[in-house]
């Protein structure tokens, strides 16, 4: 939350306060712990390449895991560990990411 009302200045452009502050006012707004647990079947990933503190969910189904892997992962193009994106803020840290996932 922090980095997102608070962004650096590369990311500025991508966290705009009257698209996020809302969230908030509205009461909308749930802070995860740090186990990443959300319920007995969602947790999440935590990723730091791609933005500061990007969470990836984690959906446990009757044995099978989910992973939605957002910027991590955008497309195909980029299963491979080092084709990154231009505007990743740390590209080798999304690379070692992606490796360790997959």
């Amino acid at each position: 939350w922090e980095h997102a009302i608070h962004p650096n200045p590369r990311e500025k452009a991508s966290f705009l306060r009257e698209n996020i502050l809302p969230i908030q006012e509205l009461g909308n707004l749930c802070f995860i712990g740090e186990d990443l647990k959300i319920s007995e079947n969602i947790s999440g990933i935590l990723a730091q390449g791609h933005t500061e503190s990007m969470f990836c969910p984690k959906i446990n189904i009757n044995g099978e895991t989910l992973v939605f892997m957002a910027d991590m992962i955008p497309s195909s193009g980029h299963i491979k560990p080092n084709y990154v994106m231009g505007y990743d803020i740390r590209p080798l840290d999304t690379m070692k990411e992606r490796e360790s996932f997959l």
